[in-house]
């Protein structure tokens, strides 16, 4: 984590055997997907909330340790809330690029303008980033697990409104979403 902008093509010096590799395990997240699909459709109620939840919490846990892989918009969540919490600068009508000796600002891409986010989310983020610390890593796993447990409660609510309007097919439903 500590190299700006790192995508995938550097991490894997741009090897075409890496990007095959890569292409494989993406291929193989969905197998497991339409195995959970199918799971899903043939568990009782009970057992397939379970389901949901476990699955859904295990994959939160592994992603929020994994470096931000073709998520590097969240190191510009992170800029725009420490552009509030340690500059005091609003940023919804600043730009990163003004703090641009900050040794946060190699890691961040969209840098001409403003926060495109909006209030809420200025507010939400401001206020992890000064829980997180001014850690860079440490900002990366709250912001990220913020994400994760955004994830499980979108999947219960989902799940418990399929479950009262679709019939028997709420488990599977929520599984395609969650």
């Amino acid at each position: 984590f500590d190299t700006p902008t790192l995508d995938l093509g550097k991490m894997a010096d741009h090897q075409p055997v890496a990007a095959l590799g890569f292409t494989a395990g993406v291929a193989l997240i969905f197998g497991f997907y339409l195995l959970a699909m199918r799971a899903a459709a043939r568990l009782t109620r009970e057992r397939t909330l379970w389901l949901i939840v476990m699955s859904s919490v295990a994959f939160s846990i592994v992603l929020v340790w994994a470096y931000p892989v073709g998520a590097i918009d969240l190191f510009d969540y992170i800029f725009r809330a420490r552009l509030w919490g340690r500059y005091d600068f609003n940023p919804l009508t600043v730009a990163p690029l003004v703090v641009s000796d900050d040794e946060w600002y190699p890691f961040i891409v969209w840098v001409w303008h403003g926060s495109p986010y909006g209030p809420l989310w200025s507010i939400i983020s401001v206020w992890l980033y000064r829980a997180a610390g001014d850690g860079l890593w440490r900002n990366l796993v709250a912001f990220k697990a913020l994400a994760a447990l955004c994830v499980q409660a979108s999947s219960l609510l989902i799940f418990d409104l399929l479950r009262r309007s679709s019939g028997g097919h709420a488990a599977q439903s929520t599984r395609a979403v969650g």
